[in-house]
């Protein structure tokens, strides 16, 4: 009996051990999502990096020339409406709304 004990008791702590030692501090952004009245949806979210990004905000015209600069196949358009975006190290942009209200 008490050898079973010992060992169940051994066995328990070895998985408890085990697992406690996998817990790591989650590295993770949060998002928020609200539905209204009328269907209208509300989202959030932050940006939780380790360092900080160097967000800048960036107001653009409408009728502005643009390229999706990732290589010689890169889309290319025209801007239709205006928008204000925010950057990530002046690199890419990690989030925006046009003057019609899209965001993204």
């Amino acid at each position: 009996m008490l050898k079973k004990l010992r060992h169940t008791l051994l066995s328990t702590l070895i998985i408890s051990g085990t697992f406690l030692s996998s817990i790591t501090t989650a590295q993770a952004c949060t998002r928020v999502v609200y539905l209204g009245e009328n269907n209208q949806i509300i989202t959030a979210r932050s940006m939780d990096w380790k360092y900080e990004i160097g967000t800048n905000l960036w107001i653009f015209p409408q009728g502005m020339q643009r390229s999706g600069e990732a290589g010689d196949n890169s889309v290319q358009w025209q801007s239709k409406y205006g928008s204000v975006i925010a950057s990530g190290y002046d690199i890419s942009t990690t989030d925006g709304i046009n003057e019609k209200g899209l965001v993204g």
